[in-house]
């Protein structure tokens, strides 16, 4: 039942993300980023398997299966609502910022990471300099988590606007 609070908690923050303002709900949106269920493989595409893909983005992102299965599980929704929370703020609470670097280091599930990548485009609005840090970071950690549509957006602006410093996740 818990879960099921948690997963609704997280889309309803999504869609009213100035609801965090109250600390509880912000302390539980990050404990459910951290303990959370979540699955690589919540979500299996029931495409006809008859006529194979073989495009790389295919097979690298798992038919887009991973990012599904990172957005449905209740880890994935917390770091969606962080994103939108962040997004709305006037500033990044450093206790996010924090808890996302340890968090692109502990996190087993690439599918999570995927989700991640969110709130790293929304911290970077707030500060360039960190958010740019944490692409770096989890680019180091999971480059196929840049397999995204979070991961795609914010590596595009990031390339366009500091292309050097990219240099090192391009030549990756």
């Amino acid at each position: 039942a818990d879960e099921n609070l948690d997963h609704e908690l997280c889309w309803f923050v999504r869609s009213y993300p100035t609801v965090a303002v109250n600390a509880r709900v912000l302390d539980r949106l990050l404990q459910v980023a951290e303990h959370g269920t979540a699955s690589d493989s919540a979500v299996q595409s029931s495409a006809n398997n008859a006529r194979e893909r073989r495009t790389v983005r295919y097979m690298v992102g798992n038919g887009g299966d991973l990012e599904s299965s990172g957005v449905n599980g209740n880890r994935g929704s917390a770091y969606g609502a962080l994103e939108r929370v962040v997004w709305e703020a006037q500033s990044c609470p450093p206790a996010v910022i924090a808890f996302l670097r340890r968090q692109i280091e502990a996190e087993p599930l690439t599918s999570v990471r995927m989700q991640m990548l969110g709130l790293v485009n929304s911290i970077a609005k707030h500060d360039e300099d960190e958010g740019l840090a944490l692409l770096e970071q989890l680019a180091r950690r999971d480059l196929l988590a840049l397999n995204s549509r979070d991961g795609v957006h914010v590596l595009r602006w990031a390339v366009y606007n500091h292309p050097e410093r990219m240099r090192q996740i391009i030549d990756a």
